[in-house]
């Protein structure tokens, strides 16, 4: 949700709060509680998915990651461009966008295709990746 949603979506909440307000002169705390439950309903939904996408977006920025292909960008030098639950996708200081997906590693490619190219081991240290991801 970027600055105009946000300030978009409270002038909207604000606008059905005063209406329910309107409302309770007539209905009472029924007037209020028609608009007041979907409005608060609707950020406690909004701060759940914030809240969800910080801690994602937390632990990809956490997690270690081996040097680049090209052997130029450290650990700490890849750029977060996207994360879910289950993969995130890194972009090196030289360009190249790598998949972290369960362990693997691997190089994503301009045609969209995925070249494996680092796998955890058990010990947790990375290794050249000779199989497809997900064949462990």
């Amino acid at each position: 949700m970027n600055l105009f949603e946000m300030l978009a979506f409270m002038l909207f909440s604000a606008m059905l709060l005063g209406l329910g307000w309107l409302l309770s002169f007539k209905w009472g705390i029924y007037g209020l509680l028609v608009t007041g439950v979907p409005v608060g309903t609707f950020w406690v939904v909004v701060m759940f998915f914030n809240l969800r996408a910080s801690i994602v977006e937390t632990k990809q920025s956490l997690t270690r990651r081996p040097r680049c292909r090209n052997d130029k960008c450290g650990r700490r030098q890849y750029t977060l461009v996207s994360a879910t639950t289950k993969q995130a996708v890194f972009r090196c200081k030289c360009g190249d966008q790598y998949l972290s997906e369960s362990g693997h590693f691997s190089q994503m490619l301009k045609d969209g295709s995925v070249l494996p190219y680092m796998v955890r081991d058990s010990s947790g240290n990375w290794k050249l990746d000779k199989g497809l991801p997900g064949s462990d």
